[in-house]
């Protein structure tokens, strides 16, 4: 049963404020103004049905989560992906890549203090599923942390969240027999063997020491690698946590990301 709802004007606005300006001069180049202007400006010829060439185009643009998941199916023969609370709005394979994009209902219940009143803030989340022999991976584009840009400022609560990443995770095994779950991968060696061969360094990283955890946050145009070996020689052997790397060679879309392998 499929439960996705038709969006709100207000959700479509919100999603195309998920990507910066760039992008949405880039797509409407005769638009001018801000985000909200040019989204306003664009509205009435959006839809479902048409939206995914800008989210295609413009999805590595945006902040994302990022989970990998190691599997033991053939790319041909991969189960077919549907969720209920989610529209797939476009899918492309061929023998060695899957590609599938959903737009997802993601509503957010507000508490407002003055006055008391509650308010629903409905989202369409962009998630899209990247299928290769052996691993697959689930971009989450992150929402706006902070609510009360979509609320005039007010004093607010969030008392509830329709959608959290670890359910659609689990929505997604779902899909696979029982014994073929695929595993969300620990990144650690992954992260390691892209910062041993300089293609990353970190300019602010969290790790275990061994009876506390430690922090270093590098000055601006400072890596931790090139400037302080020793320290790298002690991070490299240690858990990683939260830690902001620089793009010294890596052929990905940003020159900075984020990586939580803890």
């Amino acid at each position: 049963m499929n439960n996705f709802q038709e969006p709100s004007k207000g959700a479509f606005i919100r999603l195309l404020n998920l990507f910066p300006l760039r992008s949405l001069k880039a797509q409407w180049p005769e638009e001018r103004g801000s985000k909200e202007d040019i989204s306003i400006s664009v509205l009435n010829s959006l839809s479902i049905s048409n939206i995914d060439d800008f989210i295609l185009s413009h999805f590595g643009s945006c902040k994302q989560h990022i989970y990998v998941l190691a599997h033991n199916e053939h790319v041909k023969s991969f189960p077919d992906i549907n969720f209920s609370f989610a529209q797939k709005i476009s899918k492309a394979s061929n023998e060695k890549h899957i590609e599938i994009l959903f737009l997802a209902n993601q509503e957010y219940n507000v508490l407002l203090k003055n006055p008391w009143s509650e308010e629903t803030l409905d989202f369409l989340w962009p998630i899209k599923i990247d299928v290769y022999e052996k691993y697959l991976t689930i971009k989450f584009v992150t929402l706006e942390k902070k609510i009360s840009s979509y609320i005039g400022g007010e004093t607010h609560f969030v008392t509830d969240k329709s959608l959290s990443e670890r359910g659609i995770i689990n929505a997604l095994l779902n899909h696979f027999k029982e014994g073929s779950y695929p595993e969300v991968l620990d990144l650690h060696a992954g992260v390691k063997h892209l910062w041993d061969d300089d293609l990353v360094d970190s300019i602010r990283v969290n790790y275990k020491k061994s009876l506390s955890k430690a922090s270093e946050a590098m000055d601006p145009d400072i890596t931790l690698k090139q400037s302080d070996p020793d320290l790298y020689a002690v991070v490299s052997e240690s858990p990683l946590y939260k830690t902001l790397l620089k793009n010294t060679g890596f052929d990905i879309t940003g020159e900075v990301f984020s990586v939580d392998p803890g």
